[in-house]
């Protein structure tokens, strides 16, 4: 980053939908067995920074809210404590973009293990650019604790390309290409607008399974801290001859495995909502919103950034309980989608809403429902680096990680993201939730219906 230049739309967008006990920053949990070397790992987020310079970046704001990149010799943060029980979640520190890099690295130790949380905002990159963030750091580790060139393996990335990573369409007539599927777009978003989802803040309290009492009282919002934050989450798993059952499914039908996930999903949280009494009607859907890739071919080289759209999935919970053609559809809406790029109307508002920082301000700090859940799907990330396989577990110098969790983020009204992903062949999907605004036996019973779901699918194979 040789040069201030402004935030673009997505950053602006990201940057200020920032609230005190909700930030906007990804982040990857990984669970290790042995430690790594306190040097290496400092080392390695210096040059993690060369080879991304947005994580390094810093936010300067004017008077009227126009924010820029300001360019500063700041590599990731490294943090390490000691700590006696890993399932207890970290407390850890929001991101201050003005006066530190948008991305930390805290490791935790035991006498023998180590839990490694990286953690990125959302401004300087998205869910892609965090994982590839992850992949070089623990690429460079690996180099360096066993005193190898540090550059071995690590493919090569573009920094100058980082200039056009706001750009909407590659030329004027793929711009003007577009237009007669523009309309389209505007109609999702007035649905958008239309239409509001199901809330899941609105579920009954939970009872107790042995009892039928009252659990312990969830904790209201307005007691939430608004400076340190724990995360919490749960992680279920597919193992590799469930994922190979799932991959076929998917295959047999003609879809991709994230339409089926997502497909999942919905269902699990219409059984869910009708467990805990909430009133479902066909005019509140269920809505996800989806993180959709906006890399081409000729970005499969960029440097960690936003290169990202939101979309969404509408469904009525009538439609959703005829799962045979719920599927279908879902994938119709995606792949049109992707082959009209419906998902430009969006970042064409941000980029409007972009010359009038007030107005998005305002529109960001309502706290009602735009969406029941978030739901990404990174992929199989950890399939691509060139580490070492060991039994249960990918090599990184003395350490081996043997379990990892992806937490997206969660905002006010909206208290669950679901990460789905591959580690060492197995599907898994981290569920981050809020428990200030949902509870932990929710989260349990969601959980459970997300299995169910899940067992119905592999059991239609």
């Amino acid at each position: 980053m040789p040069h201030e230049f402004p935030l673009n739309h997505l950053e602006h967008f990201f940057y200020w939908d920032d609230h005190p006990g909700f930030p906007n920053s990804l982040a990857c949990r990984m669970r290790c067995r042995g430690k790594f070397d306190r040097d290496a790992a400092r080392a390695a987020a210096k040059l993690l920074q060369e080879r991304h310079p947005m994580i390094a970046g810093q936010v300067a704001c004017s008077p009227r809210n126009k924010c820029r990149w300001v360019p500063r010799d700041s590599p990731p943060i490294v943090e390490f404590s000691r700590c006696d029980d890993f399932s207890v979640p970290p407390v850890l520190r929001p991101f201050d973009l003005t006066r530190e890099p948008g991305a930390r690295i805290v490791v935790r130790e035991t006498e023998e293990d180590s839990e490694i949380w990286f953690m990125t905002h959302h401004a300087c990159c998205d869910g892609l650019g965090g994982m590839q963030c992850v992949g070089d750091y623990l690429i460079l580790c690996d180099n360096l604790m066993r005193e190898r060139d540090p550059q071995t393996g690590l493919r090569k990335v573009d920094t100058q390309g980082l200039t056009n990573r706001g750009r909407l369409f590659r030329s004027r007539w793929e711009n003007f290409k577009h237009l007669v599927w523009e309309p389209i777009g505007l109609y999702g978003l007035a649905k958008f607008f239309y239409h509001r989802p199901v809330d899941m803040t609105l579920a009954s309290p939970a009872k107790s399974a042995e009892t039928d009492e009252p659990a312990s009282p969830q904790p209201s919002l307005s007691e939430k801290p608004k400076g340190w934050i724990e995360p919490h989450c749960a992680t279920l798993s597919l193992d590799a001859r469930e994922t190979e059952l799932l991959v076929k499914h998917a295959e047999k039908r003609g879809v991709t495995v994230n339409d089926v996930l997502a497909r999942d999903l919905m269902f699990a949280l219409v059984e869910w909502a009708e467990d805990v009494g909430i009133e479902l009607s066909d005019r509140r859907p269920i809505r996800l919103f989806v993180p959709m890739n906006t890399r081409g071919i000729g970005d499969r080289r960029l440097s960690a950034c936003n290169h990202v759209s939101l979309v969404y999935l509408d469904r009525k919970p009538s439609m959703i309980r005829q799962r045979g053609s719920l599927v279908g559809s879902i994938s119709f809406e995606m792949k049109a989608i992707q082959n009209w790029k419906l998902s430009s109307t969006f970042r064409g508002v941000l980029r409007l809403l972009q010359h009038r920082p007030g107005m998005l301000q305002g529109m960001l700090s309502k706290p009602y429902c735009r969406a029941t859940a978030l739901f990404t799907n990174l992929g199989d990330f950890y399939q691509r680096l060139p580490l070492e396989r060991v039994e249960g577990g990918v090599r990184v110098g003395s350490a081996a990680i043997e379990r990892i969790e992806l937490l997206a983020p969660v905002r006010p009204k909206t208290p669950l993201s679901v990460s789905a992903f591959r580690f060492l062949d197995c599907q898994q999907l981290s569920l981050h939730y809020d428990p200030w605004q949902i509870s932990k036996a929710h989260i349990d019973r969601l959980s459970n219906a997300l299995r169910a779901s899940l067992q119905k699918t592999l059991a239609a194979q």
